[in-house]
């Protein structure tokens, strides 16, 4: 496999569309973001706790968000574009992730070593391959049911959980797993160390205010917003990579830079206050050609590539139809024509290949 060079002639057309100021991170905005979330996650984790059971019910919802806001901020600080320091990045990162159950030595080899490099190409992306129809019928029935589950709206929260969190990082495989393997044996134990302590704190703190079943309401307070994320994340990791008209690969000679990183990740378009609370992460494009630029300076980035390759990349409104349109057109994939299909193996969909890896013409529209 050829790694992805960054003298690529490609790479530095498209580096020549965005702002030259991209990387600009700083360490102010980047802790103070932080903060923020982690004062909201507080907030809302004390909320859980109230008397009326409407606003107790609420605050377990919106924990969830606090643990995906968390998240985002840890994601930044792994790529080591959060602030100007690698170490505050790696001390911040790690504690920003404790909500989440992740391990940021195992994040980084999965996330930034496999999904970023690789990223749509079959075999090296984790995040949500289609299968061949061949290959499907060969499973067996449990892994065949799990696939039917895994490309459904209350499953893909599923297949994050299963695929991505517990083997991709928790228990990788020998060759997945992180390169420092002592790092990555403290990472864990420090996670589950971290699990242990928050249902210990919470099942006291229910027994102190005589809940009626603390341990029942123990697992409601720690994994239900968890699976709230979880099923965020498995929302971002489907939609932002998985689109009727994005390519997947299994041939390396077909999969490129662009193709893989302009046109094969989708612009999904938010409402403005849900960008705010997830915190640029739909500018995903301008993430994905640049991971070094700040997430607090994404959106100039997005509206350069969008600009410069309105041809290639893919707009998705976000709502509950195009969602389903996706999971409903995108379950299985025939890599030789570039199709989508059903369980069946009926066609449902088209894959786009462009064929201009980049323009002159994209780069004298962005001068």
């Amino acid at each position: 496999m050829k790694p992805v060079r960054p003298a690529d002639p490609a790479i530095r057309e498209i580096f020549a569309v965005l702002p030259a100021t991209r990387r600009r991170s700083r360490m102010a905005m980047g802790v103070g973001l932080y903060l923020v979330c982690l004062t909201l996650y507080g907030l809302t984790a004390w909320g859980m706790f109230a008397a009326q059971p409407w606003l107790a019910g609420l605050c377990v919802a919106a924990n969830g968000v606090t643990i995906a806001m968390l998240f985002l901020i840890g994601h930044d600080a792994c790529h080591g574009s959060l602030t100007p320091s690698r170490w505050v990045n790696r001390i911040v990162g790690r504690l920003a992730f404790l909500p989440t159950f992740h391990l940021f030595s195992g994040w980084a080899k999965s996330h930034n070593l496999k999904h970023h490099a690789y990223t749509n190409l079959k075999g090296f992306d984790p995040g949500y391959p289609p299968f061949t129809k061949e290959e499907f019928d060969q499973l067996s029935f449990g892994r065949r049911l799990r696939e039917r589950i895994y490309r459904t709206i209350p499953g893909i929260g599923l297949y994050y959980l299963i695929e991505i969190w517990w083997i991709g990082q928790v228990f990788p495989s020998k060759d997945d797993a992180p390169p420092n393997r002592t790092e990555f044996q403290w990472d864990r134990a420090l996670v589950f160390a971290y699990i242990a302590l928050q249902c210990a704190a919470v099942y006291a703190l229910t027994r102190w205010l005589d809940y009626q079943y603390p341990a029942a309401m123990t697992a409601l307070f720690v994994f239900v917003p968890w699976n709230v994320f979880l099923w965020f994340m498995g929302f971002v990791t489907l939609q932002q990579h998985t689109h009727p008209e994005i390519a997947w690969f299994d041939n390396e000679d077909e999969w490129n830079f662009y193709r893989a990183h302009v046109a094969g990740t989708t612009h999904v378009h938010m409402p403005w206050l849900i960008e705010v609370f997830f915190l640029n992460i739909f500018e995903h494009g301008a993430h994905h050609v640049d991971p070094l630029i700040p997430l607090y300076e994404l959106a100039p980035s997005q509206k350069a590539l969008n600009e410069a390759y309105s041809e290639d990349i893919r707009i998705v409104h976000a709502t509950p139809w195009t969602l389903w349109n996706t999971l409903r057109c995108c379950k299985l994939y025939d890599y030789r024509r570039h199709e989508w299909l059903d369980f069946r193996g009926r066609r449902t969909a088209k894959a786009r290949l462009p064929v201009v890896a980049a323009s002159t013409s994209a780069l004298g529209a962005a001068g």
